[in-house]
Parts: structure tokens; sequence; C-alpha cells
């Protein structure tokens, strides 16, 4: 008896395995949203999307097709999809006049306050490097980040602004405070103050959206990842 019950819980396992697959090769299919090829990539041969996104820009717009839709919830506050773009692009289009550029590194220290995402947003969009630090790091471990990385700003909250205090001078990196003022630094409300919502065009010298992260939130070992259109391979 339990070696029938057995054989039945194994044929369900493979009959689902089965339904699974097929369902995978009918959504992979050639015209299909998410049609999959292959693609040689540094000589090793990837299945790939078809039709994947080309930046992060691209995957962002995307979003405002559920425009009027909750997209974040932060305790009592609520952001919808449009509004995220556009604190999102504020972010982007001050950031240029800024003189931030393709290839510079813009810092994030943050919590998960809805600004992470409007500033991850913002910077990625307009082609600079998100350099996400850890915010467990001490005061030391945040300014090695900032050095190594080679940061031109940097958004930081309370609790990150005060182990950089009295630290970050003479760097070069403008300091953008976020739920929080600073004599001498500039808020978020006033960096966004006035900027267009329109969010800026991507550099045509950058389709690859770029994010740089602390391996292992180790601080020797700041390694750059770098999502490209190829990241988005599927596990299988």
């Amino acid at each position: 008896m339990a070696l029938c019950i057995e054989y039945a819980q194994l044929g369900g396992e493979i009959g689902l395995a089965l339904d699974l697959a097929a369902a995978v090769a009918q959504v992979t299919a050639v015209g299909q949203p998410y049609e999959t090829r292959v693609e040689r990539i540094r000589g090793v041969d990837f299945t790939v999307f078809a039709r994947a996104p080309e930046n992060l820009r691209t995957v962002y717009a995307g979003g405002l097709e559920h425009a009027e839709k909750v997209f974040y919830v932060y305790q009592h506050e609520r952001y919808s999809y449009a509004r995220m773009w556009a604190l999102a692009a504020q972010c982007a289009n001050r950031l240029r006049e800024r003189g931030i550029r393709r290839g510079d590194r813009v810092g994030i220290a943050l919590r998960n306050y809805p600004e992470w995402i409007a500033a991850f947003m913002g910077v990625t969009a307009s082609g600079a490097v998100a350099v996400a630090l850890n915010a467990w790091w001490s005061g030391d471990e945040l300014l090695y980040g900032m050095d190594d990385s080679g940061l031109k700003l940097l958004f930081a909250d309370r609790e990150r602004t005060e182990r950089l205090e009295h630290r970050s001078a003479g760097r070069g990196v403008e300091v953008v405070t976020v739920r929080h003022e600073r004599r001498g630094l500039t808020t978020w409300e006033r960096f966004i103050d006035g900027a267009s919502t329109r969010m800026p065009e991507p550099d045509p010298h950058s389709l690859t959206p770029h994010f740089l992260t602390p391996h292992s939130f180790i601080p020797h070992s700041l390694t750059p990842h770098f999502l490209t259109p190829h990241s988005f391979i599927p596990h299988s």
C-alpha cells in the first residue's frame, strides 16, 4: 500500500514537471513576449530572452502601463508607478545638471525609504552607475566604499550622514540628505525641487544600465557588477 502511494506521488511530481515544461515552452516560443533564443556570450552559449529590454530605463517605463496603481508603500505613504517615475526623472535631470555623466558613480546609503528607489531609478536611467553602500557599515567602511568606487555624489539618510560627519570633507563628494537636514548639505527635497518630471533620453553610447554593489558586503572586495540585457537569462 505504501509503495502504491509512493508511486502515485512520484507520478504526480513527474506530471507536474511535464506540465511546467510545456508551459515554459509555450510562453518562450517564437513570437511570444518571453521568446528565448541561444546567444553566444564570451564564447559560451546562453539561453536569453529575445525581447529583453536594452536598459533599465525601458524596464521602468514599462511600469507606466499601471501608472495610477500603487507601486510602493512606506508606512502611511503611497507611491504610484507614475509618481515614482516622476521622482526618478527629477533625480535624473538634477544629476545631469550637476555634471553627472555616463559611467560616473553615484552612491546610495539609505534604509529602505521610497527615495532609495527613486534615486536608484534616476541614477541608472541617466546612464550613471548606482553604488549601493551597505547601511550596516561603520563610518570607516562607508568612507572606504566612497573612495574605492570613486563617488561623485551620495544620497544618505540621517544615520549614514552621522557616521560620515567630519570624515567625508575634502573628498569632492556632494552629499544629499534624505529625510533630515544637515547644515551645509542639500536635502532631497531641495535637490529635486523644480526639476523636470520628463525622464531624460538615454545617452546613445550608454545602452547598458549599471549597478555597482559591494560583493558579499565586504568592503575590501568592492567588485563592479554590470547588469546587461544578457543578464536576463532564464534560470533554466
